[in-house]
């Protein structure tokens, strides 16, 4: 699993576009850092998107657990390196607000209940 970095708003209109016609950077590009993998590297915030979120900041994925993955790998990954957990949020509408989402024991939680609604 790799997190690649995005240097510009610009550098992402670069990308190509995968099945679902979402930019994704080209993973063997040498040029780019893996966050992961590069000690100089240390994000601040991961934005993922959910099917469903709940006000105890309960995130129900798309199932296939990447983001979780991620998340439990990126942590393991920064205490090791004696940094500061990410910050996560998760973005989605205002419909996909539920009672309740019931976490798999290897779901992860966002860490914010600021729940936001915009209009456009």
């Amino acid at each position: 699993m790799k997190l690649l970095s995005a240097t510009s708003e610009h550098d992402i209109t670069t990308w190509p576009s995968n099945n679902w016609n979402i930019p994704e950077p080209p993973v063997n590009d040498p040029s780019r850092s893996d966050a992961l993998n590069d000690a100089n590297i240390s994000l601040d915030l991961i934005i993922m998107p959910g099917v469903a979120f709940d006000s105890k900041c309960a995130r129900l994925g798309q199932g296939m657990g990447f983001y979780d993955k991620l998340i439990c790998e990126y942590h393991k990954t920064y205490a090791e390196r004696n940094l500061p957990r990410v910050r996560t949020v998760g973005i989605g509408l205002h419909d996909q607000l539920v009672s309740e989402v019931r976490l798999h024991f290897k779901s992860f939680q966002i860490i914010s209940n600021h729940f936001k609604s915009f209009q456009i």
